[in-house]
């Protein structure tokens, strides 16, 4: 091994560290960025292994693996900049013209007569070019994400992001130029040990997966990359003679690795989840028992009150009013425990709702929990009933209103509206808005994701909840948000159809 190719293997550990932290997060940009970390590392390695052995098939593997880190690091991109459901179907194009591309190079593998036409200049000259159409719209779309954002962190990720992407297409076209130009050095590793080691300062410093990584694990991932080139590297001067041997000995290397990688992520991740369900269990538990704990006082006290009543001789003729409030107050537990059933079935009985009422109802319950912030309540006049479940329907304003609140800590607005919108398809459209943090548009896409929330103690499943609850009524929610200047969620709800006279009647 010769001093030259040093900085290959360091790129290598600097890939194989990216992957495993990547692998360790619960966010949705940690898979793209493992893969994108175990992809580098495979083409690095390879490209290595090819230099120093001459072995064609090592060639066939770098040229195979390397056609796939574009389409990665577009897929973390959109996740990053909030717009992989808009911008979805280019993703899928994009993964298919250069899966295309690495297909072509790994049919090699099977029919060696095709290698002597990989890598050549057409083969490179076509991946070039749609390198670059990724790396120019992938800047295009960070560039725009930095200048809307008005997080100062979001800021500083963006920009670390915006300097490894032209850093690792830079120094890697230069493997890709030396085909077609060969007075141009070949400096893919170093471009991309740059943009691996980039990424991993946006990772640690810069909390890029919504979560602190703590030296134990950094130190963890440093160990397990360090073990895996030493492994490969033995692996590689053990059977390098043999290319049968090579090849079963480093598919089987790479099994062991990867298993031994998701048996790691799996205990972190299944410790994670008890925790998760373990918290999730109390915060529902605390959230029944407030729900009960009014109805049952009330009860409690009026059938306290009959009894010292006829415990002093004293008619109980006169006491109606306690009656009905022991009546009231056993249907109202009765429909809490009725709609804590249907919650996670969500089957809403749909009956005739004023959803102007309803609105009413739920924030003179929830007012006194907004500290300074101010209530602003538009509800128009003359609004069309609704097929609703009341108490699901409840529920979800109810969220909504809470969250809104939680959004403003040191007070703002909240500004609730009501009213009926639209032709044809025309409905009551509900809107609650608040003037807290806001949102960035990572986390505006996520946030109706079961079990993703931004709060230390949430559960992640508010919202989701409101989802499901309104898409069950035959509506939808939308989400409108910026940072620093709020969010506004809206509902819209069909309106109440009658049924028609032959069906009354027939």
């Amino acid at each position: 091994m010769l001093l030259a190719h040093w900085p290959a293997l360091l790129a290598c550990v600097a890939q194989a560290m990216l992957a495993l932290l990547a692998l360790r997060a619960r966010d949705p940009l940690g898979a793209p960025l493992a893969l994108l970390g175990a992809d580098l590392f495979v083409w690095n390695f390879a490209d290595l292994a090819f230099k120093v052995s001459g072995l064609p098939i090592w060639h066939v593997l770098d040229i195979t693996a390397s056609p796939l880190t574009p389409v990665f690091g577009l897929h973390f991109v959109l996740l990053f900049v909030g717009r992989r459901r808009e911008l979805g179907r280019l993703l899928m194009l994009t993964y298919a013209l250069f899966g295309a591309l690495s297909l072509s190079s790994a049919i090699a593998l099977i029919t060696p007569e095709h290698r002597p036409l990989l890598g050549t200049s057409t083969w490179s000259a076509v991946f070039l070019t749609g390198t670059l159409a990724v790396i120019v719209f992938g800047g295009w779309l960070l560039v725009r994400h930095r200048r809307s954002t008005s997080s100062a962190d979001e800021r500083a990720r963006a920009r670390l992001l915006l300097l490894a992407m032209p850093l690792a297409a830079a120094f890697g076209a230069t493997d890709l130029v030396h085909v077609l130009v060969p007075a141009v050095p070949e400096l893919a590793s170093l471009g991309a040990a740059g943009c691996a080691l980039l990424m991993m300062i946006v990772m640690l410093r810069g909390r890029l997966l919504g979560r602190d990584f703590t030296r134990g694990v950094a130190l963890t991932a440093g160990v397990l990359g360090v073990t895996a080139v030493i492994a490969y590297l033995l692996v590689f001067r053990i059977f390098a003679t043999s290319t049968a041997l090579l090849v079963v000995a480093t598919t089987t290397l790479s099994l062991a690795l990867i298993a031994a990688t998701r048996q790691l992520a799996a205990s972190a991740s299944i410790r994670r989840a008890r925790a998760s369900e373990m918290a999730l269990m109390g915060r529902f538990s605390a959230q029944m028992a407030h729900d009960l704990k009014n109805p049952l006082a009330a009860l409690k006290g009026a059938a306290q009150f009959l009894q010292e009543e006829q415990r002093l001789g004293r008619s109980l003729a006169d006491q109606g009013e306690f009656f009905e409030i022991i009546v009231g107050q056993a249907d109202r537990l009765e429909r809490l425990i009725s709609t804590y059933q249907r919650l996670g079935r969500l089957e809403p009985e749909l009956v005739k709702v004023d959803v102007g009422a309803l609105v009413r109802e739920v924030l003179a319950l929830q007012i006194f929990a907004g500290g300074g912030a101010t209530v602003s309540v538009t509800i128009a006049d003359d609004l069309p009933a609704c097929a609703a479940d009341r108490d699901l329907l409840a529920r979800t304003v109810e969220n909504l209103v809470k969250n809104a609140f939680e959004a403003m800590p040191d007070g703002g607005a909240l500004a609730v509206s009501v009213a009926y919108e639209g032709e044809g398809e025309a409905g009551v459209v509900i809107r609650v808005g608040d003037t807290g943090a806001g949102m960035n548009a990572r986390t505006r896409e996520q946030i109706f994701d079961d079990f993703y929330t931004t709060k230390a103690t949430g559960s992640g499943l508010g919202l989701p909840f409101v989802r499901r609850v309104i898409e069950a009524h035959g509506g939808d929610v939308t989400l409108t948000s910026e940072v620093g200047r709020g969010s506004v969620f809206t509902l819209r709800l069909p309106a109440f159809r009658a049924p028609s006279a032959e069906r009354r009647h027939g």
